[in-house]
């Protein structure tokens, strides 16, 4: 994990384009191609976000978080959405930093006014 962004991150319903996680990617002994990406929370992510971004500050693939996107890994407590089709090419002996960032929904759900989300 990448310290930047820190934990923590708040975001604002309607906020596009926030950064909320980063992963540090070294290819050592070949060059590395990433197709795909697999991002958990641990609640339900398409309550709460609109898109997903993956992102190496060049190259940025976005798919839309609903619950047929989203794979329940355990009931209530695990999802993961999945970007693919990234192709990002890491050249051996270098490190790419993969950034996740987040497209806000419109609105919150009923009763909801904030809500903890680990990603």
């Amino acid at each position: 994990m990448n310290s930047l962004p820190a934990s923590g991150v708040e975001i604002i319903v309607k906020q596009t384009d926030k950064a909320v996680a980063a992963v540090d990617v070294k290819a050592s002994s070949g060059d590395v191609l990433v197709n795909r990406f697999d991002v958990n929370f641990n609640k339900r992510p398409w309550l709460y976000i609109a898109n997903l971004i993956i992102t190496d500050g060049t190259i940025s693939k976005t798919v839309a978080v609903t619950k047929s996107t989203s794979t329940e890994i355990t009931v209530a407590t695990s999802y993961t959405v999945r970007v693919d089709g990234l192709s990002i090419l890491i050249p051996k002996d270098t490190t790419k930093t993969l950034t996740i960032k987040v497209d806000a929904v419109v609105g919150m759900p009923e009763g909801d006014t904030t809500e903890d989300i680990t990603v």
